[in-house]
């Protein structure tokens, strides 16, 4: 498989250095399929973003490529207004080219506005940075623009696109499994310490654990701390107003204050990222997982879980599960410290030893003491 990278001016280094992470390399003796990259612009030379540049081959290069990619661009205002400029209008040329020898195209994160006016993707549901969902959707209102998946994929117009930043690895790990087939794609994400794949439905988001509520402070922050040694605990508001040693009132004041939601808000969402990591470490059945997260039975924890991630919780199982998750089937017999040491030690996706001696986690916060 050979990919040919467009670049422009502007264009963002790390979605070039992805591409080239997951396609430039040769691991072939690691059971993947032969793929190359090559980077082409309209001229040799080109200045990426972070003051880095790049040394491109000419964009006639780009003519025997199964697919044609263009990354994103840190400067969205200066890409569109430099749509008319000579560089620009070749470089969209020998993309639809391209495209016209049967060729696929892909644009990651920003550069789906650069994409569009090409025209290839009239007709298509795509997705772009969510900051800019809205803006892709008035410029070019030919196009069904999906603001909240991580990668789409139109299979007969040959399309693929990308949301922003990290969602590169997950379009480029797909678009390898549907060339290489799903085990390559997995092979080269162990390689990249990740999840072989997450669904491209899945919401674009930031963890809770990584967002607001980790700058709670005070009362909320001991409220929050408390919930997360017991999160199977049927909390009520008046639980956690004591937790929190407030009144009702004012928890639910600093609560909106500091995390933009309201205490039962944030439980539901704390429970849903207790269940991810249940279903990413064991081999608990959904109903046992809603259990040991405070959802009264599955149906409950399917109806957050969907509404809050954007598949349900055995299609995120299916997208995390790693080769560890078949050595847990005796994972109930094992303490909450040897089963949280275990996962984490060990890199995503590698296999581990289940005998591992019973230690503190590293990162309470983390993996929680929830399992029992």
């Amino acid at each position: 498989m050979r990919v040919a990278v467009v670049l422009l001016d502007g264009a963002r280094a790390f979605d070039v250095a992805v591409v080239c992470e997951v396609f430039g390399r040769d691991r072939t003796m690691h059971g993947v399929p032969r793929t190359e990259t090559v980077l082409v612009a309209p001229r040799r030379q080109v200045a990426l973003d972070h003051a880095m540049t790049a040394r491109a081959q000419p964009l006639s290069a780009a003519a025997e490529a199964d697919l044609v990619l263009v990354p994103g661009f840190w400067d969205l205002g200066a890409v569109l207004e430099a749509q008319d400029d000579p560089h620009h209008v070749r470089a969209r040329q020998a993309v639809v080219a391209a495209h016209e020898r049967g060729a696929e195209v892909a644009s990651l994160c920003l550069g789906a506005f650069w994409l569009a006016r090409t025209g290839l993707l009239d007709g298509t549901e795509v997705t772009t940075h969510w900051s800019q969902g809205r803006s892709l959707a008035r410029l070019y209102p030919n196009v069904t623009v999906r603001e909240n998946v991580l990668y789409t994929h139109d299979p007969l117009r040959r399309v693929w696109t990308g949301a922003g930043v990290t969602a590169a690895l997950d379009l480029c790990l797909a678009v390898l499994a549907s060339w290489c087939g799903a085990a390559a794609a997995a092979v080269v994400a162990r390689f990249l310490v990740l999840p072989a794949q997450r669904t491209g439905g899945q919401a674009q988001f930031v963890p809770p654990r990584f967002g607001r509520d980790d700058t709670a402070s005070g009362a909320l922050a001991t409220m929050q701390s408390r919930v997360r040694q017991d999160v199977a605990r049927p909390w009520t508001l008046a639980d956690l107003a004591r937790a929190a040693g407030t009144s009702t009132r004012t928890l639910q004041r600093r609560c909106a204050e500091q995390t933009g939601m309201s205490p039962q808000a944030w439980l539901t969402v704390e429970r849903v990222e207790a269940a991810k990591e249940l279903l990413q470490a064991t081999v608990l059945s959904v109903e046992e997982v809603a259990r040991r997260v405070g959802f009264l039975h599955a149906d409950l924890l399917r109806k957050h879980f969907v509404a809050a991630v954007g598949v349900a919780p055995t299609a995120y199982r299916t997208a995390f599960k790693t080769p560890t998750d078949r050595q847990r089937r005796s994972a109930p017999c094992l303490s909450a410290g040897q089963e949280m040491t275990e996962l984490s030690q060990a890199p995503t996706g590698v296999a581990t030893s289940s005998s591992t001696s019973t230690t503190e986690a590293r990162n309470p916060r983390t993996w929680r003491n929830w399992v029992r």
